[in-house]
């Protein structure tokens, strides 16, 4: 079971995930994307969510 942890910005949105067992949570990536285009950073975050089998997500804010 695996752990999504999004830091949202305007146009970055950084990206953690824990590993398989949901313990240890480590950065994956930085997403880049255009001012306030959050549809593209919504579509990475389903694509992640689909290709990982993601159980939960913690948004910062």
């Amino acid at each position: 079971m695996r752990y999504l942890g999004l830091d949202l910005g305007t146009k970055t949105l950084g990206i953690a995930m824990s590993d398989p067992s949901g313990i240890i949570a480590s950065a994956y990536e930085t997403f880049m994307f255009a001012e306030n285009d959050y549809e593209s950073a919504a579509r990475k975050v389903v694509s992640l969510v689909q290709e990982f089998k993601i159980k939960g997500i913690i948004l910062g804010l």
